[in-house]
């Protein structure tokens, strides 16, 4: 019994430690499958990773691309814009250079008209000894001096205007009044009795302007007709339009008229209709560019037919 119960434990402890040989066998096995999956999932985390990096990495690159994309364009833009303001700056400096030599020779001619009128004048007023040949030669001195002195104060007035881009100061103006004086006072000074002066003003009108600028306009549209009127009618008129608040100024002549293609023309700087008239270069030019600064425009009446009706308009 004793023999039969040692081989028993014997055959007993075989069978439990072939047992436990399986179960560390398992336990390894399983052991090691855990450990993969574990390496497994290291690796996808660390591969999660690295593609997280890579997309950023390659979302800095494009945005850097971008900007610098977008730079390029902006600095293309700018350079085109430079080129373009260069090249509109060497234009308007051509231009410029144009203009000045344009008005040198046109004021060396207006200049020189009244000039040379006055000296020839002169002259034969010291040697003239007729009393009535005397006073024509004062009289013709006389307006050429006016001429002149008219001419230089254009210019006076065009430098300030041109080199001033302030709004110019309005007051309340008595328009019948200011022209019913420039009126009478060119008829004065043209001293033509075969023009008739016509002051059409209608009813009492005024408004917020400025007088010394428009008293300008009116004076060179009046001495601009009296040049090219020999004979027969200068008419001034004026109408207030309460529904438009807009004030009209027209000054008609029957004088030589200006041709349909030259009627916006004669508003450019140092243009004449007639090179042999003095002081018929700036005073249009003038008179566009104090309406336009007051707000209003200034045109060539094209269905006037009579000889030339030019006409204001000032909005108040």
């Amino acid at each position: 019994m004793r023999k039969g119960n040692d081989f028993r434990y014997h055959s007993r402890m075989d069978q439990a430690q072939s047992k436990l040989a399986e179960m560390q066998a398992l336990y390894d096995v399983n052991r090691l499958e855990l450990e993969k999956s574990r390496l497994a999932d290291r690796n996808k985390l660390f591969l999660l990773v690295a593609g997280g990096i890579v997309l950023l990495l390659l979302a800095g690159w494009a945005a850097y691309q971008q900007a610098m994309v977008r730079r390029l364009k902006l600095a293309r833009t700018q350079f085109m814009a430079a080129s373009e303001e260069a090249q509109r700056q060497s234009r308007r400096a051509q231009e410029s250079e144009k203009m000045k030599t344009a008005f040198i020779n046109s004021m060396c001619h207006e200049i020189r008209t009244p000039l040379n009128a006055i000296n020839g004048f002169s002259e034969l007023l010291l040697t003239e000894q007729e009393p009535a040949a005397r006073q024509a030669f004062q009289a013709e001195i006389w307006k050429s001096t006016t001429a002149l002195t008219a001419l230089l104060e254009n210019m006076l007035e065009l430098s300030q205007l041109v080199s001033s881009e302030s709004p110019l100061p309005v007051a309340q103006t008595d328009i019948r009044l200011l022209c019913a004086e420039r009126l009478e006072l060119q008829k004065q000074l043209g001293d033509n009795p075969a023009v008739e002066y016509v002051n059409e003003a209608g009813t009492e009108i005024e408004i917020p302007t400025n007088a010394f600028y428009l008293t300008r306009v009116v004076d060179n549209l009046l001495h601009n007709a009296a040049k090219f009127t020999a004979a027969g009618r200068i008419t001034l008129r004026c109408r207030n339009d309460e529904s438009r608040r807009t004030l009209q100024i027209s000054v008609s002549d029957t004088g030589i008229g200006i041709p349909p293609e030259k009627q916006e023309w004669v508003f450019e700087r140092f243009t004449k209709v007639d090179p042999f008239k003095p002081g018929s270069g700036i005073g249009l030019y003038l008179c566009r560019l104090i309406v336009t600064r007051l707000g209003g425009d200034i045109r060539v009446c094209p269905e006037y037919s009579g000889g030339c009706c030019i006409r204001i308009e000032l909005p108040y």
